[in-house]
């Protein structure tokens, strides 16, 4: 199944926005010879992309990497030097690396500065640009660069190309802040649970549900039923009250929703935080699940 984003913390990269690859997630015991069929592309040459034998039983949701660009064309990590490399107007290219510790911190700054991002969990994929002293420079998901400890970085050779991520949206004033937005901040600190129940508990989509019932508007009840309903809206349009929605972490169904607030910031039930939140819609948890907006 083809899914929407590849999980870079820093970069979402899909087949609209990166030239170069696309993701795919497995199904259970099947290999990249099959899904090398599938592409019309040789099993040996999707091996080597992924580093991974054509005949190995790949689990569910494994992502793998696939070129849609001629296998000529694309970049042998064996024998790129990334000082040579001729970039596309409008993109970046960095290597490919993965948080190597339990969890990192992405800072804004190589060395002591403002945390971006507190606890990116082992095997989180990063787009790495550059290294300064004892810090990587990693792309983030707004187009901005974050630095994270190097220590806290395994590097592969594998170099990859992506467009520039578009940032969010301008922020707008809270003096035009919707009365939905009022309404939501009423349940701010309400225990998360999935499936709960107001008074004492509740989860992304009833939340929604509730203050939109309260102003007298029905909506179902699952994130990805309500995402069939309304008028879709562009992130550069976004207005206060706007519905947003987010995949699952596998990519392939809409698995959660919050309320834009302004300002590049959203309220939600978050699994996460544990209780109602705000988030920012920069935050790479969630710009790069990001899936679009209902009003």
């Amino acid at each position: 199944m083809l899914i929407t984003s590849l999980w870079l913390l820093g970069a979402a990269i899909s087949a609209t926005e990166s030239p170069d690859y696309e993701a795919y997630a497995a199904a259970e015991g099947q290999t990249i010879a099959q899904i090398a069929a599938e592409y019309g592309i040789s099993a040996e040459y999707l091996s080597k992309v992924n580093r991974i034998a054509p005949d190995v039983a790949l689990t569910a949701g494994q992502m793998i990497i696939v070129p849609s660009e001629p296998e000529a064309a694309l970049i042998d990590p064996a024998e790129a030097d990334d000082g040579e490399a001729t970039t596309p107007a409008g993109h970046v290219r960095g290597k490919l690396g993965v948080v190597a510790v339990a969890t990192a911190q992405i800072l804004d700054q190589p060395g002591p500065g403002k945390v971006l991002f507190q606890r990116a969990p082992r095997g989180t994929e990063l787009l790495v640009l550059g290294e300064i002293g004892d810090y990587y420079a990693l792309l983030m998901s707004d187009g901005s660069t974050g630095f994270m400890l190097k220590k806290s970085v395994g590097l592969t050779d594998r170099f990859l190309t992506t467009a520039r991520p578009t940032p969010p949206p301008p922020k707008a004033s809270n003096t035009n802040r919707s009365p939905f937005i009022d309404t939501a901040f009423e349940y701010m600190g309400i225990p998360y649970k999935y499936g709960g129940q107001l008074p004492r508990n509740v989860d992304c989509s009833l939340l929604v549900q509730t203050v939109f019932r309260r102003h007298g508007v029905q909506l179902p009840r699952t994130a990805a039923q309500q995402y069939a309903v309304g008028q879709s809206v562009s992130v550069q349009n976004l207005q206060s009250g706007d519905r947003l929605y987010f995949y699952n972490r596998a990519g392939t169904t809409i698995g959660h929703t919050g309320l834009y607030i302004g300002q590049g910031e959203f309220i939600h039930a978050s699994s996460n935080r544990g209780k109602v939140a705000v988030d920012a819609l920069s935050n790479p948890t969630y710009w790069s699940i990001y899936a679009g907006a209902r009003r």
